[in-house]
This record gives structure tokens, sequence and C-alpha cells, in this order.
């Protein structure tokens, strides 16, 4: 018998003791820090009302617990406080061996009843009905399965129990036999609390239920037969729809071709007519410099006259005849010297006035642009309160979903679809905040009210966790470390969950929702805050490097941006929720252009990209759409 085993038996043995003398009160905390129970098992505890009702409570979380260590942690717990005559009692309880115990017994497994029946419960009617033989033995003895319910017999050490789940040693019901086929236990059946219940377990009638089994198949037979019409339609069908397919598909891309020999004429036909625009420009600023030329000309001869006339009298002209050409020529002389040479200077230095509205034009048609083109879609199937909060796509190509119910705001669940939305496998995970995918092809999960982060595999099977301070969303970097947002702070983790860098991240405004959180090639660090209307981006050192967006719809602005992602030239991809839009942002925060708008998206809550490059959105109410973009 393993030690936990003992220990278990050990606890179960002294549980009308336990409940009779323990008190919580002097031990919860330093058992949750401890790590020996979880906070939601604190919190478990401390919601029943009596003392007894408290610590029967603490010894069942105590039972169920397979936390190494959990049970010498309470030990030593209890040792520290008034009760250490507790952990006495429990020390000096022996423990007996399981004896009379046969490995021989494996070889007679094929003589265990198949079904049996369990009748006479009154306060614990609950677990009666059939149970079921598994395939699974535990303890050298068969298990069985209540062929509706979650519930399970089994022996886990020196005695039968009723459970939710094979091994576990706490369950509702329980006997001290070391019987080898259930319908042979001779002892009392017992709950919990020690009160007996009255009860039998017998084989059930195998040729009965043979035959009701045989009825049930000869009923399933004649509705697959039936069946089999419907199917043979949809067969024949088929060729039908598939030539009208190939015919309308035929002629979409003749629709397509039409369209773009439509778009290239009246490209052809707008060219045209920006370079006679050009010409026509060019041809009014030449008379213009023709016109200032001829101005020019004229006034560079009357200079040129009045110049030589004057130097002639100024040489060979006598007093009188000098004083009289200069009373004449003031007027010449004055029109001359105030010609305006600054304007019709001007003139001749403004070339093709219409040529920078024409750059505008011209950069607006031809100008760098975007293609973003809908691959796939599928809807995620939520009930009315749920909604989907977050996407992600593991190196695989699956995409994961987590969702969110807003009734129990604790109770959420990561569901993996296939990119065709064919749904492969599920897992609750309480209190999830965040999580992101790993190149190692697990999940890395950020619960906000443990204050822990945790990695599972796609099926929900643990692999590693370690505590973290009010964790949010959490990426990835190139090193594998985890960055992790919260209220006012970036943390990085290493892989082992060594806390190896802060950086200062503080909401303007009232902290109300999560923020998101991605990093780029170079590692930099991109925060959406739906709280500040923006995103910050850090460089991996945690320096600042440039904040996007303001509140507002225009180009550059956001209202309540949700996921952020990296696409893989750098470019960064924002989920604009409440602006119904998705944007495209260079890797230096200058707005590229709006991939998606309200016509095509609603309410985008995150987005993730493919291992291939394509674009995945998920929206607020569980669409999920894939888009090729270039």
């Amino acid at each position: 018998m393993s030690r936990l085993e003992t220990y278990r038996r050990k606890l179960r043995r002294n549980y009308k003791f336990l409940v009779t003398n323990l008190t919580t009160s002097h031990i919860l905390d330093e058992l949750y820090q401890e790590c020996a129970i979880e906070f939601d098992d604190k919190e478990r505890i401390e919601r029943e009302i009596t003392t007894a009702d408290k610590a029967r409570k603490c010894v069942d979380i105590l039972l169920c617990n397979p936390a190494p260590g959990a049970y010498e942690t309470f030990l030593r717990v209890l040792r520290g406080t008034p009760q250490e005559y507790i952990a006495n009692q429990l020390d000096e309880t022996e423990d007996e061996i399981d004896g009379g115990k046969s490995n021989s017994s494996v070889e007679y497994r094929a003589e265990y009843c198949q079904r049996l029946s369990i009748v006479g419960m009154v306060d614990h009617a609950i677990v009666a009905g059939t149970y079921i033989r598994q395939e699974v033995f535990y303890n050298d003895r068969p298990t069985y399965k209540h062929e509706s319910k979650p519930y399970f017999l089994h022996h886990p050490s020196d005695h039968w129990l009723i459970g939710g789940e094979v091994g576990h040693l706490a369950g509702y019901l329980y006997t001290d036999s070391l019987a080898y086929r259930p319908e042979h236990i001779d002892t009392s059946w017992y709950a919990a609390d020690r009160l007996q219940a009255n009860m039998t377990v017998t084989s059930t009638d195998v040729e009965k239920v043979a035959s009701q089994t045989k009825q049930s198949l000869t009923q399933d037979i004649a509705n697959l037969t039936a069946k089999k019409s419907a199917f043979q339609e949809i067969i024949s069908g088929s060729e039908k729809k598939d030539e009208l397919a190939k015919r309308e598909a035929e002629k979409l891309k003749q629709f397509v071709t039409n369209r773009q020999e439509t778009v290239m004429t009246a490209m052809k036909q707008y060219t045209n007519t920006l370079i006679s625009d050009i010409d026509n420009t060019y041809q009014n600023d030449k008379k213009m410099f023709q016109c200032a030329k001829e101005k020019a000309c004229v006034t560079l001869a009357a200079i040129d006259s009045a110049c030589a006339d004057l130097t002639e009298i100024v040489t060979h002209g006598k007093h009188d005849e000098m004083i009289k050409t200069n009373d004449k020529s003031q007027g010449l002389i004055t029109e001359l010297l105030n010609n305006d040479v600054e304007h019709l200077a001007n003139e001749t230095r403004t070339v093709l006035t219409g040529q920078a509205c024409t750059e505008d034009v011209v950069k607006q048609m031809f100008g760098k642009l975007y293609k973003i083109r809908l691959i796939d879609e599928f809807q995620v199937e939520l009930a009315e309160d749920e909604f989907l909060f977050q996407v992600g796509v593991t190196p695989g190509g699956d995409i994961v979903i987590g969702i969110g119910k807003k009734s129990e705001p604790k109770k959420k669940r990561v569901v993996i679809f296939t990119n065709k939305g064919l749904r492969k496998s599920a897992f609750n995970v309480d209190c999830l905040s965040g999580f992101v995918t790993l190149k190692d092809g697990n999940i890395a999960v950020t619960q906000a009210l443990r204050n822990k982060l945790t990695v599972y595999t796609l099926d929900g099977a643990t692999v590693s966790s370690f505590r973290c301070s009010k964790p949010q969303h959490i990426a990835v970097n190139s090193k594998g470390d985890f960055i992790i947002t919260s209220p006012d702070v970036i943390y990085t983790y290493n892989q082992n969950g060594t806390l190896t860098q802060t950086i200062s991240d503080k909401t303007n405004g009232e902290h109300k929702s999560a923020k998101y959180v991605t990093t780029n090639t170079s590692d930099d660090i991109v925060v959406s805050d739906p709280n500040d209307h923006c995103i910050r981006v850090y460089n991996s050192g945690g320096h600042p490097q440039y904040t996007y967006g303001t509140k507002g719809d225009k180009e550059g602005q956001l209202n309540n941006p949700n996921g952020v992602a990296s696409a893989v030239n750098g470019d960064i991809v924002i989920a604009d929720g409440r602006n119904h839009r998705v944007h495209l942002v260079s890797s230096d925060g200058t707005f590229n252009c709006f991939l998606l708008t309200k016509d095509s998206i609603y309410r985008p809550k995150d987005v993730a990209v493919t291992p291939e490059g394509d674009i995945v959105i998920a929206e607020d109410k569980g669409k999920v759409k894939i888009y090729n973009y270039l």
C-alpha cells in the first residue's frame, strides 16, 4: 500500500474525531500558503456555517487531494497550534495490514459478473441503479460504472467505494471489505459521516439483459434501414448538385474576369485623364512663362534705351540741355525703377501648379494596397449567456477558443477545433483569464483569482504550474518566456516560473477590462489596453517604443480594442471591438489600412495568425473567420 493511501486511510478512520475536534480557522491560511489546498478549496471551507461543517469540508478536501506532501503539511500546521493533540491522534492510529490478499484473483477475471444492481437506498438513492463492468481493474478488483450517471464502484485499498472517480479514496458510500467480487460483499455500507446505508449489491440476470439488448439492437437495425433511402437520395443528388456548382463556378469566374477588364478599362481611362491634366497644367504654365518673358524683354529694352540717351547727354550735352532732359526723363526713370520685378520673378518660379494635387490622387490610386480574402468560417455553439473572448492557433493549425459565461464568471472552458470548425476536444478551467499556444503543442493558461499559470495538454491534462501575481492575458516570446499582463505591471517569467522582468504599464483611466498582449519576431511586447483605447509597444528590455491610437473612429483611432497579433511580416493586427473593424499597423506604429470594417465583421474580440500567415478573427457572438492576407 502506498504512503498516500495509508495517510488517507488514517484520515478516514478518524473522520468523526476530526469533524468533532478540528477548528479550521487556526490552520486555513497556512495550508493555502503551503500549497496543501487551493484558493477555491479555502473559499469552500470558509463558506460553511458551523465549525463541524467547516471541519468536515476540510477533511473531505484532504481525502481527495492528490498533491504530494499535503498530509505532512496538514500535520505540521496542526503541531504549530493548540490542536497538536489531533496530529498525535493521527500518528497513533494503527495502519492495519491488508491481510488475505491474493494476486491469483487476476486469473478469474472472466468470472466477474457483467452487471450489478444496487437497491434499498433511502438517504443516498442517487447512487442506486445498474452498474456495468469496465475494462479497467483497480487493486486486482473489477470496476463498475453507473449506466447513466458519473458514479463508479471500485476497490481503492481495503474497502469498496462508490464515488466520482476510480482510484480516489473519498466518495459517497463505502464498506470495509476485502471481497474480490462486489456481489460477495457481506459487510454494512456507510456514508462519509459514518451513517449506515441500507443497501444490497446483487448481480443482474445476464440472459434477461441480453434479450433486452437483442430487442434494442433489432430496433436499431430497423431504424438504420429506414435511413438508407435518405442517404441514397443524397448520393444520387450529389452528382446533379456537383454539375450545378461547376456551372455556377464557371459563371462566377467569368464575372470576375469581366469585372477585372472593366476595372482595367476604367483605370486606363483615368490614367489618360491624369496625363491630359498634367499636359494642360504645363501648357498653362508655359503661357505664363512666355508672358513674363515678353514683359521682361519690353522693360529691358526701355531701360537700355533710357540708359543710352542719358549717357549721351551726360557725356556731350550742354548744361541747359542736361537740365531740360532730366526734367523730361524723371517720369520714365521713376516708372522703370518702380517696375515690380519680384512679382515677375515669382511668376517665372512657378512650376506645374496642378502637380501637388495630381500626385495625391495618383498616390491614393496606385499606392500600397493590401488584399484580404475570406477562406473559411464557422460558428462556435454558445449557450444563451456564453461569449467568446479569445482565439489562438496551435503549431499544427488547430484553432483554440476561450469561452466565458456571464452568469457564472468563474466558469470558463477551452475548446479545440480543426481549421474547418470540427470540434476535437474541450476542458474546463476555473477562473480562466487568458491562454497562449506553445511550440510543443500544449496550452499555457492564466487563472486570475487563483494567481496561477498552468500548462495543459490539448486534452486538458496538467503538465506543470506555478504561481504569479494577478494574471490577465498571456503571450510567449522566442525564448519560451511567458509575458503576462496585470492591471499595472507586465511580468516576464521563464519556463520554470522564475520572475525575470517587470514593466510598469499603468492605465491612465479606470481599469475595467483586461489587457491583451502579443510579441513579434523581435520580441517586442505589444499590449492592447481597452481602457485607454490604445496599444503600447515595449522592446524586449521593457523600454517604451511608441503608443498607437486614441479614442475615436477615424484612421489611427480605436474604441475598446481587444486582441492583438503580429503578422508574419512584422505588421500589427488589432481587433477594434466597438468600431467593428480590424486595423493593420506597421511595426513602427504607422497606420496602414483597415483590413476589415463593419460591413464584414461584428465586434471582433480577438485575432491570431496561423503558421501559414492567415489571420483568424473571433467575434463576440461565436463566429470565427479565417482570412488570407497578402
